[in-house]
């Protein structure tokens, strides 16, 4: 009988505990916005020629102005393989902690994790 008010106490404490630093992770973001950020590239391949590359960055805001955005890069792709691997620190390093304009990027309106948190306070409160 113990052990069963036990766990019933701990899945209560445990939910609610979690429930409160899920919030703070999303509210305490340092980070005001996401987005997507699309470039072309000429690199030199290893044969001597140019490659053109598109890159997709997912980038986060850091600062802004009304035109202008510095962002940090979270993540990036390139259209060609080998450029997926070893290259991507040098090519992170050519967007990362720039100024970009705000009209170049595909910014994400509300992540979908903000909106089912929304969706399961409205069910709960």
């Amino acid at each position: 009988m113990e052990i069963i008010a036990a766990s019933v106490i701990s899945l209560f404490v445990g939910f609610f505990i979690g429930k409160k630093l899920n919030k703070k992770s999303i509210e305490g973001s340092k980070f005001s916005r996401r987005g997507i950020l699309n470039r072309k590239f000429d690199v030199s391949n290893r044969f001597g020629t140019l490659d053109t590359i598109e890159v997709q960055f997912e980038i986060v805001e850091l600062e802004s102005t009304d035109t202008k955005s510095k962002v940090k890069v979270l993540a990036l792709t390139a259209n060609k393989s080998e450029y997926n691997n070893h290259s991507q620190s040098a090519i992170k390093t050519l967007i990362d902690n720039t100024w970009i304009e705000n009209s170049d990027v595909d910014w994400i309106k509300e992540p979908i994790s903000e909106t089912r948190n929304k969706k399961i306070d409205e069910l709960l409160n």
